[in-house]
């Protein structure tokens, strides 16, 4: 039986665990590939922090006794508004799940989560080689808008 949960701070080696793998598979998508064996540094206070904030949530699906997915969830701040938007930082499901209900629970979790904390609206980001997630996105209500610029420090 399917199970999504908020995670706490009991959870943080399987948030750990699908988060390296979310950044396997993505590399792995956009054709930079990387071993397993390499892992996200997670040794700063910077994942507890966010695990117990008020100002985001991790839900996990979890299915057997399996972690299987993960979608994050952060309040952003418009001060010229006086609101908050969100954005959702990763979102990942184990490909033997990808044709399930599983992606669409975890995004039905972000968005109540969302309309608890009366967030404006929900954003996010993916790469243009993505296209089965954005499709997924679009399907969810998402559209695209803008465009985004980074710039490294």
């Amino acid at each position: 039986m399917l199970e999504i949960l908020k995670a706490d701070i009991s959870h943080r080696k399987e948030i750990i665990d699908l988060l390296d793998e979310f950044v396997f598979v993505c590399c792995e998508l956009i054709g930079k590939p990387k071993t397993k064996k390499q892992r996200t540094n997670y040794q700063n206070n910077l994942l507890d922090e966010k695990i117990m904030s008020d100002s985001s949530a991790i839900f996990l699906a979890k299915q057997d006794n399996r972690y299987i997915g993960i979608v994050t969830i952060h309040k952003i701040p418009l001060i010229r508004y006086g609101i908050y938007d969100a954005e959702i930082e990763e979102m990942f499901v184990q490909e033997e799940y990808q044709w399930s209900s599983v992606a669409q629970k975890l995004m039905d979790a972000a968005t109540q989560w969302a309309q608890q904390n009366e967030i404006r609206s929900i954003q996010l980001k993916s790469h243009d080689l993505l296209t089965r997630a954005h499709s997924f996105y679009e399907k969810n209500g998402f559209s695209s808008y803008g465009k985004a610029f980074e710039k490294k420090l």
